[in-house]
């Protein structure tokens, strides 16, 4: 990743930099099972030599257990992700500059809660 790397949501909170990234993981730390499926490439750019723009739709698939509770949680449903790789000049390497949610679609209820809020990042 790059150092100004930044992750989150699209007009919504961002975690930026490897401590955002830190924060981030912790966010999603209460997921013990997760899965995402790529279900189409929409499409990819090159603005300039040192930069690739990737757009993606996916399902996904998270699940989580709360202390005493009976049975886990599952969340489910689709995002669309625009990716943003840079070529760094000193080792010419490509590296993730950003991973950011344009949008949601076919949320199960866990899901629709949990992302909610995008201002506020996650509602775990």
């Amino acid at each position: 990743m790059t150092a100004d790397f930044e992750t989150g949501f699209v007009g919504g909170y961002r975690w930026r930099g490897a401590d955002g990234l830190a924060a981030f993981l912790a966010a999603r730390s209460v997921f013990f099972d997760e899965s995402h499926e790529i279900l189409q490439l929409m499409d990819i750019t090159q603005p300039d030599a040192d930069t690739i723009r990737a757009r993606n739709r996916l399902r996904f698939f998270l699940r989580r257990r709360e202390p005493q509770a009976p049975v886990s949680e599952t969340f489910t449903g689709q995002a669309f992700h625009t990716w943003l790789l840079r070529r760094l000049a000193r080792d010419q390497q490509w590296r993730v500059a950003a991973q950011l949610v344009d949008g949601f679609a076919m949320l199960n209820d866990n899901a629709t809660k949990l992302f909610a809020a995008p201002a506020e990042g996650l509602r775990t």
